[in-house]
């Protein structure tokens, strides 16, 4: 999202803002977090990044909350019914309960413009999501709503969601099936609330900046800076958050980190009051540190193979190189976990975690049918000298190496095709920043990348659905664009798997390993809810000694 330039006369009166708080000076309370600030939008509905999911998760309010505990505790509503069959559930709201105005929002609606947050907020919201010209990232985990899929298909009106308000106050929602997890979607991004006449005054800019947006939770975004976003506290006596969870926290800056900044440092010296870690960097943090961690793995580290370039057109060459990979010993990397799939462990459906209970479909490796289906490349492509770069990052440049010695101990071995034509093969490792190669990556300029697949959300459909949303590798869509179809439609285990197994045979991505970040938090701070199935973060029930 595009900064504004803030003048010097501007900064200082921001600062000021911020240690006068919202409550008093004794109770005040400000964190700094860092984040990556890829926001694009504060629209719930279409939330996909990490950092939008951050802010949406301190500045909107749901139907329900998941506490410190996972438990669902009350949020916009107060109490809720569920039918004996589980498919019906009815939700009674707080009475009183507001949205939190901008004066960019008067402006458009009018000066005395001041609506109350009622049940017809919400189901506006889930119709929003089932609405298939939405494109909503976490739709499938709403999927199970009466009538959602073929709303979702543009078979039938969104105005035929099972979704319903009685009145101001009461809320029904009807699913198509029982789902043990529908309460933990409900305290998600997908499920915030939406009010339709200020989102059709937005003129299709929902979102796009502080003036088109609405907020309704603990905090809200009051300034977009250069290099963080300042969210400051809506409670106390004058603030507009009248809901059941007040927060003691009166200002979080969300700092955009560089590329060259260590975390851990600035976590050891308590600048940063918590941040995200990757695996290798927990290895900087000893026990006498004070620094708590929290393990969390939402990324699948795997070799991209670009089918767009020379031998690797070759579905027999991509699949030689899977084949010959060489195993690793994972006791030397205890932040490491061998992959069974795509999917990575932080993913679930409903409160049942994917991994778990789906089986390993990842190949075996075996070298003599590698360098067959090594030799038939060669011969189809009619190409003889081949010169193949590896790209990984810094930081993983001794897992690559231990990967590819067994592509050079077998591919590299064969010195000739049929007829004894020569073939000549060089392998090389080039070590850059994640940053470059994500760069190279998304411009298809590159051979094979050792590349983290990151899930920005809990459910599995949402992250498959990203091989398509950027087709990096130019695998063939087909088939697994047919299967991720039903996923969506189904949000099973069963249909995921099969998506799966699609992209396991187009070979252009071969999942290697899991790989462990920890959510950490400085000496002293306490009640940062870290939701794990998600990535998710709560800054309402924060606390400092």
């Amino acid at each position: 999202m595009k900064k504004r330039f803030i003048s010097i006369l501007l900064c200082l009166i921001l600062i000021a803002a911020v240690f006068a708080g919202c409550g008093s000076s004794n109770n005040y309370l400000d964190l700094i977090y860092p984040f990556g600030g890829n926001v694009n939008s504060y629209d719930p509905q279409i939330a996909s990044t990490s950092d939008e999911f951050l802010i949406i998760e301190n500045t909107f309010e749901g139907l329900v909350r998941c506490d410190d505990e996972g438990n669902i505790t009350p949020g916009c509503a107060e109490s809720w019914d569920i039918t004996e069959a589980g498919l019906k559930y009815t939700f009674h709201l707080y009475r009183g309960l507001k949205w939190h105005i901008f004066n960019s929002v008067k402006d458009r609606m009018g000066e005395h413009y001041d609506p109350e947050l009622t049940a017809f907020d919400f189901a506006f919201a889930l119709k929003r999501a089932a609405d298939p010209s939405t494109e909503s990232p976490l739709y499938s985990t709403i999927s199970n709503i009466y009538n959602a899929p073929e709303i979702n298909k543009g078979w039938i009106d969104k105005s035929q969601l099972g979704v319903k308000a009685i009145d101001n106050y009461t809320l029904e929602i009807t699913l198509s099936k029982p789902d043990d997890g529908f309460l933990k979607t409900l305290s998600t991004a997908v499920a915030m609330p939406c009010n339709e006449e200020f989102f059709n005054k937005t003129n299709g800019r929902y979102g796009l900046g502080l003036q088109y947006i609405m907020f309704n939770g603990q905090f809200r975004v009051t300034d977009e800076l250069d290099n963080s976003y300042i969210l400051r506290s809506c409670c106390g006596e004058n603030g507009a958050y009248k809901g059941p969870t007040k927060t003691a926290v009166s200002n979080i800056t969300l700092k955009i980190v560089d590329d060259d900044e260590s975390l851990v440092e600035k976590l050891k010296s308590g600048y940063y009051d918590a941040a995200y870690i990757r695996g290798y960097e927990s290895k900087e943090i000893s026990d006498k540190s004070g620094i708590s961690l929290i393990p969390y793995s939402n990324t699948t580290w795997s070799f991209l193979l670009n089918a767009r370039n020379g031998i690797l057109s070759s579905a027999n060459a991509r699949k030689a190189i899977s084949l010959a990979l060489s195993e690793i010993n994972f006791e030397d990397f205890p932040y490491l976990e061998k992959a069974k799939g795509f999917i990575p462990p932080s993913c679930s459906i409903g409160n049942t975690s994917y991994t778990k209970n789906t089986k390993d479909i990842t190949e075996k490796g075996n070298a003599d049918n590698a360098v067959s289906l090594w030799k038939k490349a060669v011969e189809a492509t009619a190409i003889y000298d081949i010169e193949l770069t590896v790209l990984a990052p810094e930081n993983m440049a001794d897992e690559a190496k231990l990967l590819l010695q067994g592509v050079q101990s077998s591919i590299g071995s064969i010195s000739n095709a049929e007829e004894d034509k020569k073939i000549s093969f060089s392998l090389k490792l080039e070590t850059k920043p994640e940053s470059e190669i994500k760069s190279a990556v998304d411009s298809g300029n590159y051979d094979i990348a050792l590349y983290p697949l990151t899930a920005t959300a809990s459910s599995p459909v949402s992250f498959l659905k990203t091989f398509t949303d950027n087709n990096v590798t130019g695998f063939d869509e087909s088939k697994f664009s047919a299967a991720l179809g039903k996923a969506q439609s189904l949000n099973t285990a069963n249909a995921c798997l099969e998506c799966e197994k699609k992209l396991i045979d187009t070979h252009c991505y071969i999942p290697l390993f899991y790989e462990s970040r920890y959510y950490a938090a400085a000496k002293g701070v306490s009640g940062i809810y870290f939701h794990p199935g998600s990535g998710r973060v709560s800054f309402v029930n924060t606390n400092r000694k």
